[in-house]
This record gives C-alpha cells, sequence and structure tokens, in this order.
C-alpha cells in the first residue's frame, strides 16, 4: 500500500495566500480538454446521482458533504451541515481521541489527533476542544489556549504546538458510505431522516 498523505480541498487564491511557493500541476496533460471547467456541472447542487447504487447508507443524504477518516476497519464521518452548526466535533475513532475543525472562512473540515505535544514547560496530552461562537474562534477546554483551524495553537499556555493533521477524504455521503455502510456519524446520535 502506498502511503496516503493528508490533503484539503481549498480555492487556489487561498493555497496561495497560505503558501507562496506552493505549485500546481502543469494543464498540459498531452490531451485537449478544457480545465477551466467544471467537468459535471451543476452535479454538485443537483438532487440526482448519475449511476445506479448498489449499496448506501441512508443515515445522510447522498449529496450531503462528509469528511471522512478510516482506522483498524473503522470508519467515522463528519458532515459539513453537522459542522456548520458546531464548528467543532470531538470523538473516538479505534481508541484514540480525534478532533475535527471547520475553517468557516475556507468551507472545510480539518480532522486531527487531539493529543497536544509538549511545548516549553506546558505538558501535552489529550485535549478536548470547543468552538465558541461569539469569538470566532476555537479553544482547548482544559487551558483555554487559541487554535487555529489548520491545528496551530496561536495563542496561550500551548502556543506554537501544532496538532497532527489525520488523513481523511472529503466526498459526497453516497460515495463514501457504498464503501462503508457502517460509517458512524460524529456529532450526532440520531439523525432526524426529515433533515433532507
Amino acid at each position: 500500500w502506498l502511503e496516503e498523505l493528508p490533503s484539503t480541498f481549498m480555492k487556489w487564491g487561498d493555497w496561495k495566500a497560505q503558501n507562496p511557493s506552493g505549485e500546481v500541476l502543469s494543464s498540459e496533460t498531452g490531451t485537449t480538454f478544457d480545465y477551466t471547467r467544471h467537468p459535471y456541472g451543476a452535479y454538485d447542487t443537483a438532487k440526482t446521482i448519475y449511476f445506479p447504487l448498489s449499496n448506501t447508507s441512508a443515515a445522510l443524504s447522498p449529496k450531503w458533504i462528509t469528511t471522512s477518516v478510516s482506522a483498524n476497519g473503522q470508519q467515522l464521518s463528519f458532515a459539513q451541515k453537522i459542522m456548520d452548526g458546531k464548528g467543532v466535533i470531538n470523538d473516538l475513532l479505534d481508541g484514540k481521541n480525534i478532533v475535527a475543525f471547520l475553517d468557516y472562512n475556507l468551507g472545510i473540515t480539518r480532522v486531527f489527533d487531539s493529543n497536544v505535544p509538549l511545548i516549553g514547560d506546558e505538558p501535552g496530552g489529550t485535549r478536548s476542544f470547543k468552538y465558541d461562537f461569539d469569538q470566532h474562534q476555537i479553544t482547548d477546554i482544559e487551558t483555554g489556549s487559541v487554535w487555529s483551524p489548520e491545528g496551530f495553537c496561536t495563542s496561550g499556555k500551548h502556543q506554537g504546538a501544532q496538532l497532527t493533521q489525520i488523513t481523511a477524504r472529503t466526498s459526497f455521503w453516497f460515495a463514501w458510505s457504498s464503501q462503508f455502510p457502517d460509517t458512524k456519524i460524529a456529532g450526532v446520535d440520531v439523525i432526524d431522516e426529515t433533515v433532507k
């Protein structure tokens, strides 16, 4: 198996702002194709699914966007619509504490190991996180340190610490759940089937 690396969907302008020396693959591929046009048109927003599915999970609406992680045969999905209302979700995967942060500016979810590394004299350890909707910021409950959506501590006792990002896949729910129909949905105990 090849090692899968963490990746994120984001606008090119946002990528360049955060990574000024970042590069893009060439569009000179040897074939004639308009890479400036979305190949599936309005498929992202249409309710239609272009092909039949033999294995689905009705836990969420098929076209909901999810960010999903997997470990040792267990899967966990963070639905974008649920993240919109929470900002941060703490959960467990294969016995390990993990956390998902929603970047409201970019509309993307990143998943991290909740274990904070040792910084200076401040001991690390597992932390629980929350999103403060009044201050529009992420903090850990134990120390009140402030964290960026990229998992970097910007102020407080853990300032300078960086959470380890976990490889996750962002996709439509139907695409993920067709492979992993027993996936747990993070942030809810029961899905209201009327919310679609």
